[in-house]
């Protein structure tokens, strides 16, 4: 299927990481011309830049903080200069919690600057970027936005409250966005992958979790980063014509 991204403009902010840079790929793949956000990894980001040329497709690195949200402005700015406007924003860039400690009791609270951590950067901070990009797309009559979200938002996850909420709330920003954006013509979703084997979740879990997931799920295995990017895609492309406000699962069953 031809998803028509041929020429648009896509900002995918956490694009270093695993489910961001697969999506970049996909969408490059797919002629897309690709605005590769970083946070610190700019090697990283100049590598997958070069990548994407090399594979015939067109990228620019752009630096994107969660944490200091003038970023996300001059993000959109730069690619409104280089290409002409934002037209996909896909939201991957996360700022995850150091929390909670090795040894938390059940009942011990989560600190207070983790919850305002969390909610500065991965609630404020991704609305930041939507903001930035909103007016650009609706003065073209166009747009479309993928929040990534996680099914620890939806499950829960021991310890994981403030992250979790975070989480949430970028399932009330689609809902909300997509009532008041649809008739300009940009449509709003969230994506919730799975346990995803990234590189992040590598080296933050054992082995066994992995295990034992895979032998929970439906399928029988983890869902990977490449089946999220496609489903990704798809939601950011004028393939969707009338998807918006709407969650979608990409793990498996589970």
């Amino acid at each position: 299927m031809d998803l028509g991204l041929e020429g648009k403009v896509a900002l995918v902010t956490g694009a270093t990481g695993g489910i961001g840079g697969a999506a970049a790929r996909c969408l490059a793949a797919e002629g897309a011309r690709i605005g590769v956000a970083y946070h610190r990894g700019r090697a990283a980001a100049d590598r997958l830049v070069g990548e994407i040329e090399e594979a015939g497709g067109a990228a620019i690195a752009v630096h994107h903080d969660l944490e200091d949200q003038a970023t996300a402005g001059a993000a959109d700015a730069r690619l409104d200069e280089a290409w002409g406007g934002v037209d996909v924003l896909i939201a991957a860039a996360v700022v995850w919690p150091d929390w909670p400690r090795h040894g938390a009791g059940a009942s011990e609270p989560t600190p207070v600057d983790v919850w305002r951590q969390q909610l500065g950067a991965n609630v404020e901070g991704t609305a930041q970027a939507v903001q930035a990009v909103l007016p650009g797309m609706a003065s073209r009559g166009w747009g479309r936005i993928v929040l990534v979200s996680s099914t620890v938002a939806e499950d829960g996850f021991p310890g994981m409250e403030a992250y979790g909420s975070a989480k949430a709330a970028l399932h009330g920003l689609s809902r909300n966005l997509c009532r008041g954006s649809g008739a300009a013509g940009i449509l709003v979703n969230v994506v919730v992958p799975g346990l995803i084997a990234t590189e992040h979740n590598r080296r933050s879990m054992p082995e066994e979790v992995f295990r034992q997931v895979a032998s929970l799920t439906p399928t029988g295995r983890l869902a990977t980063a490449d089946e999220v990017a496609r489903c990704v895609a798809f939601l950011a492309s004028p393939a969707n014509g009338s998807i918006t406000g709407t969650t979608v699962r990409v793990s498996g069953g589970l």
